[in-house]
């Protein structure tokens, strides 16, 4: 899960962002690894763990929903035609190379099984998760 820092003193600066990576539910606290500034926009890079309480911990506006059996949609056809290559199939987008389901959550990247059989490590920012919600609608 991908959570964000709650407890912010001044409204102008960021807020933190970090992944959840064990929860303790007696203790009400989680093990988190907050995410560390990268000169580069796509890169993904985690810090130290710290353990904090869950009252200090909201879900991320844009992640927070992410987790095993998501259903996403990958945003950058680009990176579908990469994985054909790597995997020496026709180089082509098809429908089921952008349609994937998260399978397991590593160090902040989503493990994703995509519909033509193919798997790839992910980051969040790179992928649409289909919210459930939006399914009943």
């Amino acid at each position: 899960r991908q959570a964000a820092d709650s407890l912010d003193d001044s409204e102008t600066s960021p807020r933190k962002s970090g992944v959840i990576h064990t929860v303790n539910h007696k203790d009400r606290t989680a093990v988190v690894k907050w995410q560390l500034k990268s000169k580069k926009p796509d890169e993904f890079l985690l810090g130290d763990e710290e353990t904090v309480s869950l009252y200090a911990l909201d879900a991320h506006p844009d992640f927070g929903h992410y987790c095993i059996g998501s259903m996403v949609i990958l945003l950058d056809v680009e990176r579908s035609k990469e994985r054909s290559r790597d995997q020496e199939r026709d180089s082509k987008v098809s429908t089921a190379s952008i349609f994937g389901q998260i399978r397991a959550l590593d160090n902040g990247k989503l493990h994703v099984v995509w519909a033509d059989g193919s798997m790839s490590f992910e980051y969040p920012a790179s992928v649409f998760c289909i919210d459930k919600d939006d399914l009943d609608s």
